[in-house]
């Protein structure tokens, strides 16, 4: 349920949009400003109600740090298998973390994409400016889900650290 506070209106700062400026709003010539996408709104405000009742923004700040501190040791722990092109670690996202794999293997990089994908890990392909891996780890993903990740990376650097035929 909304409460709305009448006692507020009229007293929007001047950089308050259109659409959140009821007495604006509400007093435009001839009703020309479209509704509002409600939609939106109802969904956000879900999503922001179930973020709070895990424990706020604090929480996925350590969730985030949590998740990209595995992602980045998995990286350091490879000694140059996974390398970043990031390598101060003040500029490591908790994010998104790009990586190439054996300096650059484009082929290699092809065949890591191809077995994640079979392994049910998808959308990792880098961008065209950062070429290679790129691993998303938004709130939405959970802990367990990047160390599954990490697993995998595991077990594909064991496979092809080597001499061994790719597949």
């Amino acid at each position: 349920m909304i409460i709305v506070r009448n006692d507020l209106f009229g007293y929007a700062d001047k950089d308050t949009p259109i659409l959140s400026d009821w007495v604006a709003f509400e007093n435009s010539p001839d009703k020309t400003y479209n509704t509002p996408a409600i939609w939106p709104l109802y969904v956000t405000g879900i999503n922001v109600s179930y973020m709070n009742q895990m424990g706020g923004l604090e929480y996925y700040i350590q969730l985030a740090n949590a998740r990209g501190k595995m992602l980045w040791d998995c990286l350091k722990e490879s000694n140059g298998f996974y390398k970043s092109k990031l390598t101060d670690p003040k500029y490591h996202s908790r994010i998104n973390v790009i990586f190439r794999i054996k300096g650059g293997d484009t082929e290699l990089e092809k065949t890591f994409i191809r077995e994640a994908g079979k392994a049910g890990i998808i959308q990792i392909v880098g961008h065209t400016f950062n070429p290679g891996v790129r691993i998303s780890m938004y709130n939405s993903m959970p802990i367990e889900g990047v160390g599954y990740l990490v697993d995998f990376m595991r077990r594909f650097q064991a496979k092809y650290s080597g001499n061994q035929a790719r597949m």
